[in-house]
């Protein structure tokens, strides 16, 4: 995937290292979909009605920013991402 100027990303979920998002291309700041009930060119602020076609999962990294000597920055990040989640 290769990022645009105008890309904004529309999140959907993440894992421990992966953001989850819809790509809006173009400069839109949602996804645009065509909904399956009317059949015209729907929000998906809309929902929860079924769109289709389904939107394209992308996944991005997601990474704390550290500063610190390069052996120790990964260190770091990990004990960053642990007090993060408990």
């Amino acid at each position: 995937m290769q990022k645009q100027k105008l890309d904004y990303y529309w999140p959907v979920g993440f894992t421990n290292s992966e953001l989850l998002c819809i790509t809006c291309k173009g400069g839109e700041t949602f996804p645009k979909v065509r909904c399956s009930t009317c059949l015209s060119c729907c929000n998906l602020i809309a929902l929860p009605v079924q769109v289709l076609p389904k939107p394209t999962l992308s996944t991005v990294a997601l990474q704390i920013p550290v500063v610190g000597l390069p052996e120790t920055v990964a260190n770091e990040e990990a004990f960053l991402r642990s007090k993060v989640r408990s």
